[in-house]
């Protein structure tokens, strides 16, 4: 009979954050049990941290469809949210809310009240981003593993660090990421 394999539990120190199933500590753990003659950990983890802050550069400022041998292609994918419901009505669940300037307008149209009587008012209106740096697009980070021989490949998804968002969207504030990155059609 097979032994299951447990799901990792999250690392010490990390509630509440989202955490990867696979990580660095699982590479440095494979790669010692793999090689016949490994390099201390420190030099290998060192070439691990590179080589993927290389590869998210790659995918996030530069724009490049990065492929890695059996594993499929990553890249960033524009694509235009819809913003209209088929009854012509504004779908607002897809843009996302400017909580400063819905504070703001709080605060100016309710000035004698308190935030928490503030709270309290129903149906406040909600000022939302138009994406008007980016003419409308919003970044998907895309994993294109259809051709490759990955067992169970529909359960894994790709979500990339923090810092590799950060650098997409200010990829997308800079420069015309039209050029950049792929866009979708429909």
């Amino acid at each position: 009979m097979q032994k299951m394999r447990r799901r990792p539990s999250r690392r010490k120190g990390s509630k509440g954050k989202k955490n990867s199933d696979i990580g660095k500590r699982d590479f440095l753990k494979w790669y010692k049990e793999n090689c016949k003659n490994p390099l201390p950990e420190s030099k290998v983890k060192h070439v691990y941290e590179d080589l993927m802050k290389g590869l998210g550069e790659l995918i996030s400022i530069h724009g490049e469809k990065v492929h890695i041998p059996n594993l499929g292609h990553f890249y960033v994918q524009l694509y235009r949210p819809k913003k209209l419901r088929p009854d012509g009505s504004l779908n607002l669940g897809v843009l996302p809310k400017d909580l400063k300037a819905t504070e703001d307008l709080w605060l100016e149209k309710w000035p004698d009240k308190s935030w928490d009587e503030i709270l309290e008012i129903p149906d406040k209106p909600i000022v939302y981003h138009r994406n008007d740096h980016s003419k409308g697009y919003m970044p998907r980070t895309m994993w294109d593993h259809k051709n490759y021989p990955i067992r169970n490949k529909r359960i894994y998804r790709f979500i990339p660090v923090t810092k590799v968002r950060e650098q997409i969207s200010q990829t997308m504030r800079d420069g015309d990421s039209e050029v950049l990155f792929t866009v979708k059609t429909k």
